[in-house]
């Protein structure tokens, strides 16, 4: 009994954390597709894109600190 019990101890926070994990994952991709549909219709020309693209990438760099 003792062995069951401690199997489960270890897989509880796992079993916590993947749901939060995926959600996060999910949310993510889901605003980055957002984000570049609404960059393309707003972009006029491919070098106005690549120009905010790049701005936000050094703006998420600058953020997590790379």
């Amino acid at each position: 009994m003792r062995s069951r019990s401690n199997q489960v101890d270890l897989q509880a926070p796992y079993l916590r954390n993947s749901p939060q994990v995926i959600g996060i994952l999910l949310l993510v991709i889901f605003i980055l597709q957002f984000f570049i549909i609404f960059l393309m219709k707003n972009a006029v020309h491919s070098s106005e894109l690549l120009k905010r693209v790049s701005r936000i990438c050094a703006g998420w760099q600058h953020q997590s600190g790379f």
